[in-house]
């Protein structure tokens, strides 16, 4: 049960992963023993280290630089997947075996549009929450394109006037600037954000700046226990609809809801 620090930036993850170990102990009952870990990768080593501290502590007898190397490698090879531009539940199922998401892969001249879809990782990426927004885009003849495709030096390359407090903030802000800046400037953004979380609404004004700018459609998408399915699917078909005819010159016009 990791409790998230930081992974090599001047940047903090949020209190929901800074406190995750509290608040599933206290919130759960009949738990097995949990493995409690403080990830701040402030070094190259502090990953390595952390491994082999973990693997003293749970498995004093097992060998350490075997794992810890596999893991390197099927981490790395996970990350150029994305890369490429292939989606993370695609990309994952090698490893979980997960069948469930019906995921198309990205390849390219098979979508009309190209949609970026920008929000942090658990929104993004979980169907549930976002009530299968990637899959919905993908059959609309959208390929989609995250935050995590975008090359770690190339996140670098982007400097923001101030540095954002969240780690994912900063993330989701420098990709969103890639992706309607560079020469693989996307059709239209899906900003997913929470909407009790505070930096997220931060985050998504910037955003929304960036588009104006850079003459991006953007729309937001707002989540909650109470979104509806139907209200989603609507403006999502209304945001891809208006994006095709944008791009075939049905009208030029620049929209931001």
């Amino acid at each position: 049960m990791p409790r998230m620090v930081n992974v090599g930036s001047q940047a903090t993850f949020c209190p929901k992963f800074l406190a995750l170990p509290e608040m599933v102990k206290y919130s759960m009952r009949n738990l097995p023993a949990l493995i409690e870990v403080r990830v701040n990768l402030t070094s190259p080593w502090s990953l390595r280290s952390l491994c082999r501290k973990i693997q003293r502590e749970w498995a004093p007898n097992k060998d350490f630089r075997t794992a810890y190397y596999r893991a390197v490698s099927a981490q790395k090879t996970f990350e150029a997947a994305l890369i490429r531009g292939e989606l993370v539940a695609p990309a994952l199922r090698p490893y979980t075996g997960d069948k469930r998401d019906e995921l198309g892969v990205n390849e390219a001249g098979k979508f009309q549009l190209d949609i970026a879809v920008l929000g942090y990782p658990y929104t993004v990426h979980d169907a549930f929450l976002n009530g299968g927004l990637l899959r919905k885009l993908q059959r609309l003849g959208a390929r989609v394109h995250t935050a995590d495709m975008v090359p770690a030096r190339e996140l670098r390359r982007y400097r923001l006037h101030k540095e954002l407090f969240w780690h994912y903030s900063n993330m989701v802000l420098k990709a969103g600037k890639f992706w309607m800046q560079s020469e693989r400037r996307v059709d239209g953004v899906i900003h997913v954000s929470t909407f009790a979380c505070a930096p997220d609404a931060m985050l998504g004004k910037m955003l929304e700046l960036e588009a104006k700018l850079r003459g991006v459609p953007l729309v937001t998408l707002t989540l909650d226990e109470q979104t509806g399915q139907a209200g989603l699917d609507t403006r999502v078909e209304a945001f891809v609809d208006m994006l095709a005819r944008r791009k075939t010159g049905a009208y030029n016009i620049s929209v931001h809801g």
